[in-house]
């Protein structure tokens, strides 16, 4: 509902439960990105017009990983004990803001989704930059 709320858009989830499959990828997180990019069934899915495709898998070596300003992403809900654990709504949202050309920040400043020890302990906030361009990306460059 992140997006939702704070860009006005309608929302929907629509699962395809084995649309995809990341069997051959192990646990590298842009093998299975690029996996399901090239994937039909998953492409078939999206017209280009503010419809992406999110594949979810039990264990990777990163929490996610998205296309910048574009269509693709992965969210991961176990990594490697030397990688911080996120909570399943922090990574949806980080990587779909990717998706929609936020930069990542880094570890700790500023205060936003996009900087990993924010995403890390769940906050849910954008920082002014941030909800800038994805609210731009959004809407095509016209915002509400």
């Amino acid at each position: 509902h992140l997006f939702k709320d704070n860009f006005k858009v309608e929302t929907s989830v629509i699962c395809h439960y084995g649309i995809w499959d990341a069997s051959g990828t192990g646990w590298d997180i842009d093998e299975m990105r690029k996996s399901i990019r090239k994937y039909p069934g998953v492409n078939d899915l999206l017209d280009k017009k503010n419809k992406f495709a999110m594949g979810w898998v039990r264990y990777a070596d990163h929490n996610g990983i998205a296309d910048r300003d574009g269509f693709h992403c992965i969210g991961a809900e176990n990594v490697p004990w030397y990688w911080p654990n996120w909570h399943e709504r922090s990574i949806a949202q980080h990587e779909v803001s990717h998706l929609f050309n936020a930069p990542d920040h880094g570890i700790w400043w500023p205060s936003c989704i996009m900087t990993y020890f924010w995403a890390k302990i769940g906050a849910t906030n954008w920082c002014s930059s941030c909800y800038e361009i994805v609210n731009n990306n959004i809407w095509e460059g016209n915002p509400p």
